[in-house]
């Protein structure tokens, strides 16, 4: 699956006060088609953890990747946003759009795969006069 972008903004609320704010992951969580834990197949990197030098009311942000190496079907990341006061949490849930399964290996399929052999040996035997 191809690596998407997630934008982590922050906004400077501290009266008259300038600020530094400090982003890091608190958890990522997923889960897979079968139910079980997938997090070790998400993998969350940011260009910087840092928002400098945000004036009051002003909004930074920094860019965090978030790439998925196998088939998980939905998840969580929770970032924490720290100001030296305070800190303060944000989650994006996703929920992936790439099947999980083969086709082939749907209802559907397995009757078909189980079709062509009994068809195969049906034509046999009828072109080998048997019947």
């Amino acid at each position: 699956m191809e690596p998407q972008r997630v934008n982590v903004y922050v906004e400077n609320y501290r009266n008259g006060d300038d600020a530094d704010y400090a982003i890091s992951i608190d958890s990522v969580s997923g889960n897979c088609p079968g139910g079980g834990d997938c997090s070790h197949l998400i993998e969350v990197s940011m260009v910087s953890d840092k928002v400098l030098d945000l004036d009051e009311g002003e909004v930074g942000y920094t860019i965090a990747t978030v790439f998925i190496e196998g088939p998980v079907r939905d998840g969580r990341i929770v970032f924490n946003v720290e100001n030296g006061v305070e800190t303060k949490q944000s989650e994006v849930n996703f929920q992936s759009s790439v099947p999980t399964s083969l086709p082939e290996f749907g209802n559907p399929g397995m009757i078909a795969i189980l079709m062509i052999p009994f068809i195969a040996l049906v034509v046999s035997y009828r072109l080998l006069g048997r019947f």
